[in-house]
């Protein structure tokens, strides 16, 4: 079994075995709060299918049998900071599960302080809603994948790591498989062309490794 099969095994555990920590549902709430990347930027207008966000609740729906209310709040230029201080954009409904995805623009914030406010964000999540289920999804930029490729990983994303085991939560470092993936620099950047978003088939990349 290669790598992205274990992956994919254990994001299938991950919503299979939360589902039936209670009375099955005949419908299920998935909300994504993050930035730019989240909202879809640089996916092609005409095929919206093509996000990354659309074909991981495809998958929930496929696999649960279920039907899927979907809400994207990806806002474009949004760190932590401004996730946790614009944080009742998101309280305003309870959710099944949370997506949490910023990492990207925080690569500017001290780690001490992206710490704080993720795990300030989990705890107003967990207080709505203490049988929430929640992820979080981690992206590098190209520039961090070329230095993980040399073994040097940005605090951003030791940051993010830390929470998700301090905090006990799924956490997908999708820059590690991408890694897993390739390790040729031309490859980042034609799935991600100006650095930072994916283009179509990024986005059908961070989509594949996430499911």
């Amino acid at each position: 079994m290669n790598f992205l099969k274990i992956k994919h095994l254990i994001f299938f555990l991950f919503i299979i075995f939360s589902s039936f920590q209670e009375i099955p549902k005949s419908e299920i709430s998935i909300v994504w709060y993050g930035d730019s990347t989240t909202q879809g930027a640089h996916v092609s207008l005409d095929k919206p299918w093509y996000s990354f966000v659309w074909r991981v609740t495809d998958f929930f729906k496929k696999n649960l049998k279920v039907k899927t209310l979907n809400k994207n709040l990806g806002f474009p230029g949004w760190s932590t900071k401004n996730a946790l201080v614009n944080i009742d954009v998101l309280l305003k409904e309870t959710f099944d599960y949370v997506f949490l995805e910023f990492a990207l623009n925080d690569t500017n914030i001290d780690s001490g302080e992206i710490i704080f406010n993720l795990k300030q964000i989990v705890k107003k999540i967990k207080n709505k809603n203490k049988d929430v289920k929640i992820c979080l999804i981690l992206l590098n930029k190209v520039d961090g994948l070329k230095k993980r490729k040399n073994n040097i990983i940005e605090p951003t994303t030791l940051a993010w790591i830390k929470v998700g085991k301090e905090l006990n939560i799924q956490t997908i470092d999708v820059g590690y498989y991408l890694l897993k993936l390739s390790k040729d620099k031309e490859f980042y950047k034609s799935i991600i062309p100006d650095g930072v978003h994916p283009n179509d088939m990024g986005h059908f990349i961070y989509s594949s490794i996430i499911i």
